[in-house]
């Protein structure tokens, strides 16, 4: 018997809706498949850090203007050349967001819909929504907003969810 593993070059999202789980728990999470060379620092971001007004300047050419004080939060970020490179977090308000779950796309859909190099990258997600939002809903609409008017840099799965919904964008 032989048996090989298939390298992959992403991360996997796990998905359990609360109709399958005993307690009637929602349950979604990662895996980093792209690596086991990524170890992974958790942080605190102090309520505030962000202002209303100040600018962020992604890695790749996103901006985004903070519309109030950020909300404290603690995420998971990675140790990569793209600082912080959060891959997911909670902030103060109870809403949850796990991003860095790269995916793709076809010819088709890219020609239809590129990315651009001033959209928001996959681990810029829980910086900007973390920040911002005090329901999963409200951080769904942002997203979605930033998706509209910067584009996206490349395609992510991203999970957001608070104690009453969970979203998958």
């Amino acid at each position: 018997l032989c048996l090989s593993s298939v390298s992959a070059m992403a991360c996997t999202a796990i998905y359990v809706g609360s109709d399958l789980t005993a307690d009637g728990t929602t349950m979604f999470a990662r895996s980093e498949d792209i690596s086991n060379s990524y170890n992974k620092l958790f942080y605190v971001s102090p309520a505030g850090k962000h202002t209303a007004g100040e600018e962020y300047a992604g890695c790749y050419g996103f901006t985004y203007t903070f519309k109030k004080d950020s909300y404290s939060y603690t995420d998971c970020s990675g140790t990569h050349a793209h600082t912080p490179y959060q891959a997911g977090g909670t902030n103060e308000m109870g809403v949850t967001v796990s991003a860095t779950e790269t995916i793709g796309c076809s010819d088709v859909i890219y020609e239809a819909d590129p990315y651009l190099d001033t959209g928001i990258e996959e681990a810029e997600i829980p910086t900007v929504l973390l920040s911002e939002a005090s329901t999963a809903k409200e951080a769904v609409d942002l997203l979605l907003s930033i998706y509209d008017t910067a584009g996206c840099a490349g395609g992510s799965g991203v999970f957001i969810a608070d104690d009453k919904e969970t979203w998958y964008i």
